[in-house]
């Protein structure tokens, strides 16, 4: 990773700490492993992955939430949707994702407490 890249990645964490949106992770920083050439991204942590979710349907690597799943298409609607609103809001920010694939949609496991 080179001196612009950096400084863009910067700009970009800036920007959403800035204007954080539900459908972005949030990002605090990125820093490089001194002496050496790896870069680390200190972010929110997160449940699993598209790729995950996708991949385990047969494998059950992890348990989502027994109502996860109920309505297919509509959870698949409502993915599409959040992703879309994410990589909207980046354009928004004159962002573009560059590596856009399953294993970078992350996801959180919300759980809401009606006491």
């Amino acid at each position: 990773m080179d001196l612009n890249i950096e400084k863009r990645f910067q700009r970009i964490i800036e920007a959403l700490k800035e204007k954080p949106n539900e459908n972005i992770v949030r990002v605090w920083r990125i820093g490089r492993i001194p002496g050496l050439q790896f870069y680390y991204v200190d972010m929110e942590f997160c449940d699993f992955s598209l790729g995950d979710y996708v991949d385990s349907s047969e494998k059950y690597i992890f348990r989502l939430p027994n109502n996860f799943t109920q309505d297919f298409q509509r959870r698949c609607l409502d993915i599409l949707t959040q992703i879309t609103n994410g990589l909207a809001f980046l354009h928004s920010l004159d962002v573009m994702h560059l590596n856009l694939k399953p294993s970078n949609g992350l996801f959180l496991i919300v759980t809401i407490n009606n006491d």
